[in-house]
C-alpha cells in the first residue's frame, strides 16, 4: 500500500513538473522583409549556355522577399515569397538575362524562447522557378520584327521546393509597450530542396531536351519586420 502511495505521488510530481514546464502558451506574429542569397543548381544549365557560345551565371543568387508568420503555443505557421535580383550575360550578338522566385508555405516549432526572442526549425513546401531571355543587343523597329519574328526568346523552369531551415527572431519592444507591436529582427539559414526536375516551356508551350535548372541549395536571409510577442 505504501508502495502504490509513494507511485501516485511520483505521478502527482510528474504532471506538475510537465505543467510547470509548458507553462503560458506563446501567442503572437512577424511580418517581415527579408535580403539573402539563395544557391542554384544550374551547372548542367550553364554547360548547355557555353557549348553554345554564351555567357554562363554564377550559383548562387540575391533574394528579396518577404513573408508572415503567427505564433500559437509552441507551433508556426507562415508563409513567404521571394524574387531574385536579374542577372545579366551575353552571346554574339545577344544579350541574355536570368531572374526567378519563389513562394513557400512554412511550418515550424518553437524550440526556445524568451520574452523577446524566438528559435525554431522550419519546413516549408512551395513552388519555384528560373526565367531565362535572350533578345538582340540591337532592338530592332516594329516592321523589322514582323519580318523577322525570331528576334528573342522567354524560357522558364520551375517545379516543386522543399525547404529546411532553422529561424532566429529577437523582437525590440520599448518596456512600456511590452506585448504590443515591435521592431523585429531575424535571420534564417538552411537549404532548399528540388525534389523534381523542372521542365522548361517557351512561352506556355513545353519543350523538350532542356538541361537542369533548379532552385536547391544553402540559403542565408536576413529580415526586418514588426510583429508582437506574449503570452496566454
Amino acid at each position: 500500500m505504501g508502495i502504490v502511495a509513494a507511485l501516485a505521488l511520483c505521478g502527482a510530481g510528474v504532471v506538475e513538473a510537465q505543467v510547470d514546464v509548458e507553462g503560458p502558451q506563446l501567442r503572437g506574429g512577424i511580418g517581415y522583409f527579408g535580403v539573402g542569397t539563395q544557391g542554384l543548381g544550374i551547372s548542367g544549365f550553364n554547360t548547355a549556355l557555353k557549348s553554345n557560345a554564351y555567357s554562363t551565371f554564377s550559383g548562387s543568387a540575391l533574394s528579396l522577399g518577404g513573408g508572415a508568420m503567427a505564433v500559437r503555443g509552441r507551433w508556426i505557421l507562415g508563409g513567404e515569397g521571394e524574387t531574385f535580383l536579374e542577372k545579366s550575360g551575353s552571346g554574339t550578338n545577344v544579350q541574355t538575362k536570368l531572374s526567378g522566385g519563389y513562394w513557400l508555405a512554412n511550418l515550424g516549432y518553437v524550440a526556445f524562447h524568451t520574452k523577446k526572442l524566438l528559435l525554431y526549425p522550419l519546413v516549408g513546401f512551395g513552388r519555384g522557378g528560373l526565367n531565362f531571355r535572350v533578345k538582340p543587343k540591337t532592338i530592332p523597329d516594329f516592321n523589322t520584327t514582323l519580318a523577322t519574328p525570331q528576334q528573342g526568346a522567354s524560357l522558364d523552369a520551375s517545379g516543386w521546393l522543399l525547404n529546411v531551415a532553422l529561424g532566429a527572431d529577437y523582437l525590440i519592444a520599448r518596456e512600456e509597450r511590452e506585448g504590443g507591436p515591435s521592431w523585429a529582427l531575424g535571420v534564417r539559414a538552411g537549404y532548399m530542396f528540388a525534389p523534381t526536375r523542372p521542365g522548361w516551356h517557351l512561352e506556355e508551350d513545353k519543350i523538350s531536351g532542356g538541361p537542369s535548372a533548379r532552385i536547391t541549395g544553402p540559403y542565408i536571409r536576413f529580415q526586418v519586420g514588426i510583429g508582437t510577442l506574449g503570452t496566454e
